[in-house]
């Protein structure tokens, strides 16, 4: 209902329901309190109106209002009830009868309170304060004042001089479109915020479609996985980064995409905390935009444009205090800390549009983008800088300063080769300096005496192109960094390494308590531009024989070729410290030539050799015969799937963290299942298959077929009873950990388990007499307990 009051001071009260109430124009103070019945309410003055509980909408049409949602998802208007910037004309009271009126813009105070509030401030220089909960804020026509609050906010100044804060969360701040003098400062405070220098898209009749789960373009992914083959963090940004960036333009947009103008000669925006580690900028250019360090201030990036008369500052990206990003006591940035962030954000700019994208500043390296991934951008052009993504950061033969992100980097003291020939001058590369921060981080130092610094997470110092060999034992620290010699003749000081990866000679490799990971060297791959791994014909024999030492913890050590000695394979289970083997299958043989595929293991005294394919590919020292067993359900297969074999005589198949379903396409395959709980089939030839963690199911086919069940229950199954049938080897059955030997009665002709024996000093399982299976290694098998027999 519509409440008129005579021209003196009321007090409205309700109950907790969602309201609606309207205040009016004139200068006295009228108070309206909401936790009333859904009513609607005017009056003539300066309002002060309290939604109270429940979804309120409150409109405070003319003059200084005061408008508190409290609870529930509130919509707040300053002016009148309208999306439009300049709305705050209101009523007149003539004679018992409201016209309209315009007169001046109110000075608004929005404040949401909790719950997912929606603040338009109307014209007039206005506060806003989201509060708590996630927030959509329009600060209208004037100079506005607006506060994000606790949680992920959409701010947007439009109009006029306006000061946003973002404060808490993962924020998004619009300058609004720079003209007619406009000077915007926005700063996002603590969390990952993106900035847009510009209007947003025409928001009336409704709002912006927000998704609040992807809030932000920081929150986008990471060039590298972390994976110990040659990869292209180049194509990954082409393939993947791009497109998600997209994706977010498309979102700020809102679908619009009419060209967007370039900033007026006399407008200017200032981002005042803006953290490369976390934090990113778009800005919609024209052609004749660029960045510069000639700025208006010190520790910042300016945006410029040229026109025929003048080069025009119209923003400036003043960085976050020191102190904040290296979370210490620092107050300033030296200079090597200034290039080091200047030149990594400029190197990892993406300029993009309708036609393509390209990685750093103009003239940069053009990304092979699919023309249907950057539909519906029009003539737009956009540069995105900053924590879009891990970046990847790739220098030259001088001293470079390079400096990451929270995400997972790259970074690189020359130029790396994405299709696996030869990089760029390693050997030429100076002293260089790097920081990673957070994420799981790969450097690649070169020559030179190198300062490397991974921050938190799981971080790599990669020695991949070195000439000769490294040595380098991350336990033995001074001052905070353990040396590395990095094959080129150069001392590397390594700070918060977790990982190594080695080179293609002998080095000498030793981590220390943190769980690492410990590699022999990248593989003899190359990679397409479709990220497809792709085998060389090189020899096998390029590859050290490396000596690996854990030094504690839960290590992988990482077998990319060669024959290699693991001092102290750690078998643990007090402390909870078992090691991990990762071998790249495909280092070891050759898919198309006449390696037969075959897993063997030798105890000699306490010394365990492991061979692939007729190929040793390692030396584990110290290793008693019970362990044994557990080195063996720690072996996982790497590398990339291979289902090119001559005539399809071998196969790689590769799984996933997943529940996978994995078949063998015949012959004899290598078959790695990882994590999850998982199907091996093979399919007629001699098959090695790891089932990994989880409870897995193997089916090996009774063709000699090696058979490691890994951790969980594991159920063995024999359903096939071929003519020429072989003997497999379990290697890893274990009663205690529920694993089964599933047999099909009707395919072997029994009927009863007692047609089933084994032998448990040789450890042969027979079926009606005939041996079927070896069961290495075994624990607590019992022909009544340990057998399953199905129809």
């Amino acid at each position: 209902m519509t409440i008129s009051w005579n021209v003196e001071e009321r007090i409205q009260t309700g109950n907790d329901n969602a309201n609606h109430i309207e205040g009016q124009t004139s200068s006295e103070t009228f108070f309206i309190f909401a936790p009333g019945a859904s009513h609607t309410s005017r009056w003539h003055h300066e309002d002060i109106i309290w939604g109270n509980g429940d979804a309120d909408t409150l409109v405070g049409r003319g003059e200084n209002d005061s408008l508190y949602g409290g609870t529930g998802n509130d919509v707040l208007y300053g002016g009148d009830e309208s999306t439009s910037p300049d709305s705050d004309d209101g009523y007149s009271f003539r004679t018992g009868q409201f016209t309209n009126a315009s007169r001046d813009a109110g000075k608004d105070f929005l404040a949401g309170g909790n719950g997912h509030d929606t603040l338009y401030g109307g014209a007039g220089s206005d506060s806003l304060y989201g509060e708590n909960g996630m927030d959509l804020m329009y600060g209208g026509n004037g100079t506005d004042l607006m506060y994000g609050g606790s949680s992920h906010d959409i701010m947007l100044g439009q109009d006029g001089n306006d000061t946003l804060y973002g404060q808490d969360g993962a924020d998004l701040l619009y300058s609004g479109e720079l003209g007619d003098g406009a000077s915007d400062v926005l700063d996002g405070g603590n969390g990952a915020d993106t900035f847009f220098l510009g209007e947003a898209a025409d928001t009336t009749g409704g709002g912006l479609n927000v998704d609040w789960a992807n809030l932000g373009l920081s929150m986008a992914g990471d060039v590298t996985d972390l994976a110990f083959t040659a990869f292209a963090p180049q194509f990954k940004i082409a393939k993947e980064i791009v497109p998600m960036i997209f994706d977010g333009i498309k979102g700020i947009m809102n679908g619009q995409t009419s060209t967007l103008d370039r900033p007026d000669s006399d407008a200017s925006a200032t981002i005042a905390d803006f953290n490369f580690r976390e934090d990113v900028v778009i800005i919609p250019v024209n052609q004749d935009v660029y960045i510069s360090d000639d700025t208006n201030g010190d520790n910042a990036l300016s945006f410029k444009y040229n026109n025929s008369s003048s080069t025009q500052i119209f923003a400036d990206l003043e960085f976050e205090d020191a102190g904040t990003v290296f979370g210490d006591s620092s107050t300033t940035y030296d200079n090597n800390a200034e290039d080091a962030i200047q030149r990594s954000l400029i190197d990892s700019a993406i300029y993009i549009d309708s036609n393509g994208a390209t990685l750093g500043s103009e003239g940069g390296t053009a990304l092979n983008i699919d023309s249907s991934d950057l539909e519906n951008l029009g003539s737009n052009k956009f540069l995105v800088l900053g924590a879009y993504s891990g970046w990847n950061l790739q220098g030259g033969n001088n001293a470079d300063y390079f400096y990451g992100t929270n995400h997972d980097d790259v970074i690189a003291g020359y130029q790396l080769d994405d299709l696996g020939g030869t990089s760029s001058s390693p050997g030429n590369a100076g002293n260089d300096e790097f920081r990673g921060f957070n994420g799981n981080d790969i450097f690649y130092g070169g020559a030179g005496n190198n300062y490397i610094d991974g921050g938190n997470d799981s971080d790599t110092a990669s020695y991949f192109d070195s000439t000769g060999a490294i040595n380098v034992d991350l336990s033995s620290v001074t001052n905070g960094y353990a040396s590395a010699s990095n094959g080129f003749g150069g001392t590397d000081k390594l700070y918060n390494i977790e990982n190594i990866v080695g080179s293609d000679n002998a080095d000498n490799i030793e981590g220390d308590n943190n769980d690492n990971i410990l590699s022999t060297g990248i593989g003899n791959y190359s990679v397409d531009e479709n990220g497809n791994d792709v085998q060389l014909n090189t020899p096998l024999v390029t590859m050290g024989s490396d000596t690996l030492t854990g030094n504690g913890g839960d290590d992988t050590f990482v077998l990319s070729g060669g024959n290699h000695t693991i001092t102290d394979y750690t078998v643990d289970f007090v402390n909870d410290e078992v090691d991990k083997i990762q071998v790249d299958i495909k280092e070891y043989f050759e898919p198309s030539g006449n390696q037969e595929i075959s897993f063997d293991y030798t105890l000699s005294g306490s010394d365990l050799t492991l061979s692939f394919s007729g190929e040793q590919v390692a030396t584990l020292n110290n290793i008693s015969s019970s362990d044994v067993v557990t080195v063996l359900k720690n072996i996982e297969l790497i590398g990339k799937e291979d289902f090119t074999g001559a005539n399809r005589v071998v196969d790689v198949l590769i799984g996933s963290e997943s529940n996978d379903s994995l078949k063998a396409f015949g012959y004899e395959d290598y078959v790695s299942a990882g994590e999850g709980n998982d199907t091996l089939t093979g399919n007629g030839g001699e098959d090695v298959m790891l089932g990994g963690d989880g409870s897995d199911r193997l089916e090996g086919m009774n063709q000699d077929d090696i058979l490691i069940g890994g951790y969980g229950n594991d159920t063995f199954v024999f359903n096939k009873n071929t003519s020429t049938g072989g003997i497999d080897r379990i290697l890893d059955f274990s009663d205690a950990e529920g694993d089964v030997i599933e047999i099909d009665k009707s395919v072997y002709g029994i009927s009863s388990v007692n047609d089933v024996s084994f032998d448990s000093s040789t450890n042969e399982l027979s079926v009606d007499g005939s041996v079927i299976a070896v069961l290495e290694n075994q624990f607590g098998f019992n022909v009544f307990s340990s057998l399953s027999l199905v129809d």
